[in-house]
Formats: C-alpha cells, sequence, structure tokens
C-alpha cells in the first residue's frame, strides 16, 4: 500500500525537511564559530613559533592552547581535537609515568633500559598519536574552510 500525499502535504514535509538539513548548520554557528575563529586567530603565531622547533617538546608545550582551542571549538569538529588532545595528553602521560623526556623519545622509539610495561605504554599511545593524524588534518581542513586561517600543528 501506497500513499498519496496531497501537493500541500508535499510541500509541507519538503519544508520540514529543508528545516532539519538547515540545523546541523545552525547548531555550529553563530557566536561559537566567531569565539573559535578568534581563538584559533590568537593562538596562530603561537602555535607556529612552537612547532617550527622541530622538538619532541614543543608538542607538549602546545598542550594547553590545543585545549583551549579543543574546548572552544564548535561541535562539527569537537570529536577530532578530542582525539588529537586525548592522544598527545596519554603520550606525555606515558613519558612522564616511565621516567622519559620528550627530548629522549626519538621517531617514535623509548630510550632502552624502561621496562616492558613502560615500553607498551609508550608505543600504544605514540600509536594513539599516529591513529590522529587523520583528526589532525580534517582540523587544519576546517580551521583553513571556516576561519580562513593557516595553522600549524
Amino acid at each position: 500500500m501506497s500513499a498519496v500525499l496531497s501537493p500541500k502535504t508535499q510541500h509541507r514535509a519538503a519544508a520540514a525537511g529543508g528545516v532539519l538539513l538547515l540545523l546541523p548548520l545552525a547548531s555550529c554557528g553563530g557566536n561559537s564559530i566567531d569565539d573559535y575563529c578568534g581563538a584559533v586567530k590568537e593562538h596562530q603565531t603561537q602555535l607556529t613559533n612552537l612547532f617550527s622547533e622541530q622538538s619532541n617538546a614543543a608538542i607538549f608545550k602546545a598542550l594547553p592552547t590545543l585545549r583551549d582551542l579543543r574546548d572552544a571549538a564548535p561541535d562539527d569538529i569537537r570529536a577530532d581535537w578530542n582525539q588529537l588532545v586525548s592522544a598527545l595528553t596519554q603520550l606525555q602521560e606515558a613519558l612522564h609515568d616511565a621516567g622519559v623526556t620528550p627530548e629522549q623519545y626519538h621517531a617514535g622509539k623509548p630510550p632502552a633500559g624502561i621496562s616492558a610495561a613502560d615500553r607498551a605504554k609508550i608505543t600504544a599511545a605514540a600509536n594513539a598519536v599516529g591513529d590522529a593524524q587523520t583528526a589532525s588534518a580534517q582540523i587544519l581542513q576546517q580551521v583553513r574552510d571556516v576561519c580562513h586561517t593557516q595553522l600549524t600543528l
């Protein structure tokens, strides 16, 4: 059995569908986008300078700023920010717990002399950072498209 809708009902259904399609856009607009883009622009130079150091410690120095940007992020990109910040925090904690400084951690390899458990924890955390590369790329693309800003991560 198929339902036949009157032209008036079809018009109402189409209008309702159009409103539903616009809801996700409206929920991430307004001050949220303005505040987020303002925060991105405010921290742009700081992050560029930190990441130009090309040291393992730079990413951990940037974590407070990355957390601020995550907290300011609109809903449509927040999961990516959460993944990135969570992965970096896990790696920082794993290194700290093992007594390893960021400078001692080279090319994804923990230094010799740490326990197998610490090595496994560091490796798992480093893998999570690797998995967050897609999230990072999506963040950078969204910042370019929405905030019209280049950001270095």
